[in-house]
């Protein structure tokens, strides 16, 4: 899709043999690790080298919501089911905290 975009603006159409992405924000490659090097390492030295989510979206503009509105998305959320198969999950960051699946260790 980018690349017929692209071609398009161009007039001459495109194709992409290959997509890296380098960045993303201020994280270049630099800050980067490939799986398996994180899979050899123990928990602490994975702990060292993973950066939290919230990093990635402080940028994004903050929602504040009433009480009613979040009661309301927890119960919707409360319909959708994860992965871990113990039922209903929430997983939804309120200033109280973080409200995650029963499955998570």
């Amino acid at each position: 899709m980018l690349a017929e975009d692209i071609g398009r603006a161009l007039g001459c159409g495109g194709y992409l043999l290959m997509l890296r992405r380098t960045a993303i924000r201020d994280l270049g490659l630099e800050y980067a690790i490939r799986l398996e090097e994180l899979g050899e390492m123990d928990e602490t030295a994975r702990a060292a080298q993973l950066l939290p989510v919230d990093q990635l979206v402080e940028i994004l503009p903050a929602i504040y919501l009433d009480q009613q509105a979040s009661q309301r998305i927890v119960k919707w959320l409360g319909r959708w089911q994860c992965g871990h198969g113990c039922g209903p999950c929430q997983i939804v960051r309120f200033d109280s905290g973080v409200h995650g699946c029963r499955g998570e260790s």
